[in-house]
């Protein structure tokens, strides 16, 4: 049996969302909306122009969600992202999301992009966020190998 689609959602996805706390539901709407729309300036901007939106939107609160852990936010972001195949929503868009909405929520995260040779010796970039010196959002196998040219 397969899945009902409605305009390309599934119905479980619906199902999954309305059992969701309103807490956890606010956190998927408002992801949603900034991949979109961070996905649609990458598209029709200048990677300048949204970074500085980014950059005064990102505000780092001082008194961090009590009780949220930054996991949330990524797990909402990871979701999302596979939930819209068709706007390919990448590691940059995904990346800058994060940045914005944990730093909202008191979690000083540091927007990386890096630079490495592939395999093929192609240039190919990467964009992840880091917490406490750790990878939080965007981690690969070879993130080691990215050179970080952007900081944030």
């Amino acid at each position: 049996m397969r899945a009902v689609r409605t305009n390309g959602v599934r119905l479980g996805m619906l199902r999954k969302f309305v059992a969701l706390p309103g807490q956890e539901q606010r956190l998927y709407c408002s992801a949603t909306f900034w991949l979109l729309s961070v996905k649609a300036g990458l598209y029709l901007l200048p990677f300048s122009r949204i970074n500085g939106w980014l950059t005064r939107l990102a505000h780092l609160n001082t008194q961090p969600a009590q009780g949220r852990k930054p996991q949330t936010v990524v797990r909402a972001i990871e979701r999302i992202s596979r939930a819209l195949p068709r706007w390919r929503i990448t590691c940059l868009p995904q990346a800058m999301v994060g940045y914005l909405l944990l730093r909202r929520q008191g979690f000083d995260v540091c927007l990386k992009i890096g630079v490495c040779k592939d395999a093929r010796e192609q240039l190919t970039a990467h964009a992840w966020l880091e917490y406490q010196g750790r990878v939080l959002l965007g981690d690969l196998d070879e993130i080691n190998q990215f050179i970080p040219v952007f900081m944030r």
